[in-house]
C-alpha cells in the first residue's frame, strides 16, 4: 500500500461523517435526476399516446366556404393520411345566472360515424342525437366553470337567431387542451367554451349545407422531413472528433497598430486592454451593441412613463378641468 493510500484511509477514518454526508447528497442528487428523467419520459409518452389515440390533426386550415367535394381532392395530396371537413363558427352565449355574456366556438359533429380526426373523449352523458337539433356537447372545463350538468340548457345567438341548446354530454378534446377565447390573453373557462352540435344543425345555422369552412389534415410528410433533418445534423456532429468539436473558433488575423503601442505605454490593465481592443477592432458590432442597450433603456423608461402620463391625464381631466372623480 502506498503512502497516499494510507493517508486517504486515515482521512476517511477522521472525516467519516463528512464522507457519509457527501455520499448521501450525491445519492439524493442521482435519485432526483433519475426520478425527473423518468417522469419526463412518462409524461412525453403519455402525451404522444393521447394524441395518437385520439388522432390529433397535424394541419388546421380555415376557409370562407368550400364544397364537400373538395375533400376528395385534398385527400389525394401526397403525404395526407386523413382529412376531415367541418363547420365552425362563433356564437354569443346567454348563460343562466351569469350577468355577462360568453362566447362559444361551434363545431359540427358527424352524424353517421365518429370524427376522423380530433376525436373528443366523452366524460359524461352521450353524443347529440342528429334528429334533435337542440342537443349539444360542451367541453368539460366550460361545463365545470358554469356548473353545467347533462340536461341543463343555455341560449346561443346563431347568425342573429336566438336558440335554446340543451347539454347532453361533456367531453375532453385533444384539440382544446388550452382554450383561449377571441381577443383573450389568458384562458377563461367560464366565458369561453367549445360546443359540438350535429353536422346538419351546424350547417343550417351557419348556411353551410353541402359545404365546410374548416378542415383538418393528418400526415407523415412533415414529421418525416423534420426528423430526417434533425438526424442528419446529429450524425454530422457525431462524426467529429471530441477535440475538434470542442475546439473554439479560430480568431481572425490581427496586426499590431499604433493604438496597441499607445495602450502599452499607458500600462493599462489587461482587462481594460481587452475591452478597448474589442471596441476598436469591431466598431460596427460595438455600435450595434450600444444601440441595443440604449433602445432597451429607452423601452424601460417609456414603459414607466406611460403610467405617469396616465396619472397626469386623469388628474388634469377629472380633478382640475371637470372637477369630478375618475371612475
Amino acid at each position: 500500500m502506498q503512502a497516499i493510500d494510507r493517508k486517504l484511509l486515515r482521512d476517511f477514518q477522521r472525516l467519516w461523517i463528512q464522507a457519509v454526508a457527501i455520499a448521501l447528497v450525491l445519492a439524493c442528487g442521482v435519485a432526483i435526476l433519475l426520478t425527473s428523467v423518468g417522469i419526463y419520459n412518462a409524461l412525453s409518452e403519455t402525451r404522444t399516446a393521447y394524441y395518437e389515440r385520439n388522432r390529433f390533426a397535424d394541419v388546421f386550415a380555415h376557409a370562407t366556404r368550400a364544397p364537400l367535394s373538395l375533400l376528395e381532392e385534398i385527400a389525394k395530396i401526397d403525404g395526407v393520411m386523413g382529412v376531415e371537413g367541418r363547420v365552425a363558427g362563433d356564437a354569443i352565449l346567454d348563460i343562466p345566472g351569469r350577468a355577462r355574456s360568453a362566447v362559444g366556438r361551434i363545431l359540427s359533429f358527424p352524424e353517421t360515424a365518429d370524427p376522423v380526426l380530433n376525436v373528443p373523449i366523452l366524460v359524461t352523458g352521450r353524443y347529440p342525437d342528429p334528429l334533435k337539433p337542440d342537443e349539444v356537447m360542451v367541453n368539460a372545463p366550460f361545463a365545470q366553470a358554469n356548473r353545467f350538468e347533462p340536461g341543463d340548457a343555455f341560449s346561443a345567438n346563431l347568425q342573429g337567431q336566438k336558440r335554446t341548446l340543451r347539454i347532453v354530454g361533456t367531453v375532453q378534446s385533444p384539440e382544446f387542451i388550452y382554450t383561449i377565447g377571441p381577443g383573450a390573453l389568458m384562458p377563461d373557462d367560464a366565458a369561453f367554451g367549445i360546443i359540438w352540435m350535429s353536422e346538419r344543425t351546424a350547417a343550417a345555422a351557419f348556411d353551410m349545407t353541402g359545404a365546410f369552412n374548416d378542415v383538418t389534415l393528418a400526415g407523415l410528410a412533415g414529421l418525416a422531413t423534420t426528423s430526417l433533418g434533425a438526424a442528419q445534423a446529429a450524425l454530422r456532429a457525431a462524426r467529429l472528433a471530441p477535440a475538434i468539436a470542442m475546439q473554439p473558433t479560430a480568431p481572425p488575423w490581427f496586426k499590431r497598430s499604433i493604438i496597441d503601442d499607445a495602450m502599452a505605454r499607458m500600462r493599462l490593465a489587461q482587462s481594460t486592454v481587452m475591452i478597448l481592443r474589442s471596441l476598436l477592432r469591431w466598431p460596427v458590432r460595438s455600435f450595434l451593441t450600444s444601440l441595443g442597450l440604449a433602445l432597451a433603456v429607452a423601452s424601460v423608461i417609456a414603459a414607466t412613463f406611460i403610467n405617469d402620463a396616465l396619472d397626469e391625464i386623469v388628474d388634469l381631466a377629472f380633478y382640475q378641468t371637470n372637477r369630478q372623480d375618475a371612475m
